[in-house]
Parts: structure tokens; sequence; C-alpha cells
């Protein structure tokens, strides 16, 4: 066992998630190569060992080192709480998922969440209630991965302004945002001129473009499909505009200057980070998913395609005659083909759509053959 180490109680309490061989022996958290790596940052910040308290989810060595498991992490929960409870932290950094998913009581995206101060989840929340939680890459991720560390690096130096009195998370400005249809007829603030920035996001693709989404300013959006006009718009913001550029001439909009927040996010150090962590980095904003727009109307196609494939199941039986009295028997019913016993097995799941893209190769070509097409994906067309 590896227990807890420093002054109790006290400001930070760092939570990793297993000790690893160097730590298993000397019976102490994150003195090894990992614990290298994480004093070497916070010590470029006045943070040191002395001043926090050190701490596992889980407080021996998992077998050659691998994720620890959820009944792991249950099993010792009750020794963190006691530790939690006696240091009283203000603040909780959780290096690596498992940690940052215990301290949030949900689970995590590090490359959305890191870096970000949030406000903890249960059961964390009700041991420090006053605490917030700041997450972070593990160490031991950063050792052979330069761009692990250099994010390990940038979250963990959210840690000064914290120290220096920087105390909110990042909330969400526009929590109910206001839409708008303006594709049935012209709307005044978007179809008149204008020369601030305008927020841009297109939907479709070249060959089939649907139209053209608007944000004016915050908390608004607007919504024109491929038939309505489309607005000058002197300055527009998308994210990544080599995409949308070319289906908004599709539409007749001719752009001459943009500003890309995938640049930009290049620029920050973020260059493989998409639209919607970044929404939720630095906005607070939870973007809605494309599969969540278009998942009812998948449900709908996989449903109609799995019961067309039914339909053109005949059930196939065997004659049987009696050996002893020579009379014919009732016909027994064949087993029905792999590929009806796989539809039907999809059409009993809550997601057929994703279960029946697991199904094997030859399965579907069997179903394309019965149904003469295969399952199609939906689109906003669809929607």
């Amino acid at each position: 066992m590896v227990p807890g180490h420093g002054p109790s109680p006290c400001d930070i309490l760092i939570l990793g998630e297993a000790p690893g061989a160097q730590e298993e022996k000397a019976g102490k958290p994150f003195i090894g190569h990992s614990g290298s790596e994480l004093w070497g940052i916070l010590g470029g910040i006045g943070l040191t060992r002395k001043d926090c308290y050190v701490t596992n989810l889980v407080k021996d060595r998992p077998p050659e080192n691998r994720d620890p498991l959820p009944e792991e992490i249950e099993a010792w929960a009750p020794i963190l709480e006691t530790e939690v409870r006696a240091c009283q932290p203000r603040l909780v950094i959780a290096l690596g998922r498992y940690a940052t998913a215990w301290a949030l009581g949900r689970p995590v995206t590090m490359e959305r969440d890191y870096g970000l101060l949030h406000r903890p989840g249960l059961p964390l929340g009700h041991l420090a209630p006053d605490c917030l939680v700041l997450a972070s890459y593990h160490p031991a991720a950063a050792l052979h991965s330069p761009e692990i560390y250099t994010l390990l690096w940038r979250g963990l130096r959210q840690v000064g302004p914290w120290l220096e009195g920087a105390r909110d998370p990042v909330e969400d400005q526009h929590p109910s945002p206001v839409y708008e249809d303006a594709s049935q007829g012209p709307s005044e603030a978007l179809y008149g001129q204008r020369s601030d920035h305008v927020g841009v996001d297109t939907e479709g693709t070249l060959e089939g473009p649907l139209g053209a989404s608007y944000s004016l300013s915050g908390g608004t959006g607007l919504w024109a499909n491929a038939e309505a006009p489309v607005p000058a718009v002197h300055a527009p913001v998308m994210h990544n505009a080599l995409w949308d550029i070319p289906i908004l001439e599709q539409l007749g909009c001719v752009v001459q200057f943009t500003e890309d927040t995938m640049i930009m996010a290049h620029i920050l150090g973020e260059p493989r980070v998409g639209l919607k962590a970044l929404a939720w980095r630095h906005c607070g904003m939870t973007l809605s998913d494309y599969g969540d727009m278009v998942g009812p109307a998948q449900q709908a196609i996989a449903y109609d395609y799995l019961g067309a494939l039914l339909a053109a199941y005949v059930p196939q039986f065997q004659p049987r005659i009696s050996e002893k009295t020579g009379k014919v028997l009732k016909p027994k019913l064949l087993p029905a083909e792999p590929v009806f016993k796989a539809a039907a097995r999809c059409l009993k799941s809550a997601d057929p759509y994703t279960l029946w893209r697991q199904q094997r190769p030859e399965r579907h070509d069997e179903a394309k053959a019965l149904v003469g097409a295969t399952m199609r994906e939906a689109t906003l067309e669809d929607v």
C-alpha cells in the first residue's frame, strides 16, 4: 500500500490514479519519473511537495501498471474520502482521466476538460463543497509524447492564475440561445449591410449544400437554406474555412476575408481540438453533436430497413414421417438464416442502427442481396 502524503488540512490536493513501481518500492506517491515531471512543472510557479497533499485513487500498484479497474477504485474509495475530509482542499488537481472522472463525478474527455477549473461532482462535492477541480493529463502519459507534455505543461500552469485569485470556472454566458429560421423570408438583421464579425457555419457538402447558419451576436442564431438569398458577410468567422468557403460559394456568397477559429486554436497550442471541445473550453458551451441531430432519423431508417429485411424471411420446414407408423408428422421449422437472426436482435435493441453496423461484413452483403441496398446514413435532409 502507498498511502497519501503531505500536510492535512491543505489548500491543494493532488490526486493521481495508482502508484508505479518506484512509488511502490518507496511507499510514497509521485517520486519516480512521473513525479519528476509533475514537480518540475509545478515548481515553475513556486509550488512544492510540502505545499500539497498527494494521493492516488488506488493505493496499491495494479499488475503491469495497467489502468485501475472500477471495482478497485470503489474498494479504495473509503480511504480516499477520509483523506479528502481531513484535507478539506480548496483545489483538487486531478491527474489523468480516471482521477478527473472521479473528481467530477462524470465521464470526461481530456481533450475537452484539461487545464480548466471545474466544480466538483459527487462524492467530492459533498466531501469538500468549497473546492474546485483542475483537470490535467497524467505526467506518465507525457514521458514519451512531446505533444502530451505540452498539454500537461499548459494545464498545470493554470494553477498559477488560481493562486493569484482566478477562481471562477468558465460559464456559458448564453445558456438559452435564440434561433430564427431566415429561410422563409428575409431577415433585416441578416440581409442588411453589416461590417462587423458574423459567425458562419455551412451544412451539407460541395455537391449538395443544404444552407448556412449565422450568428450575429452572442446567444443568437439564424438559419438560411440553400434556396434563400445569401447575405454578403464582410468578415465571417468560421471553423475550418477551407471547408466552408467553397460551400458558401456554391450558395452564391463570395468570401473575400475571413477569420478561422481552427487557426486560432493552432496558435493557442490546441491544434487537434475540435470545435465542440473549443466551445466548452473557452466559452463553457455544450454543443449538440451531428449524431445527436440525425439520431432519431437514423433510428427510423434502421427500423424500416431491418423490417424490410425480416419481411424477406420465408420460413423453411423439414417434412417428417414417423418411423413407427409411417404417418406424416407436423413439419419441423428449420432455424432462420443468421442474417435474419441478426436483424431480429437489432430490432430488439435500444439502438438498432449501431448494433447493425457492428454485424459481420457477410451479414451486410446478405442483407443487400435480399433488400437490394445497404442501410443508408441519415443526413440533415432527413431531419
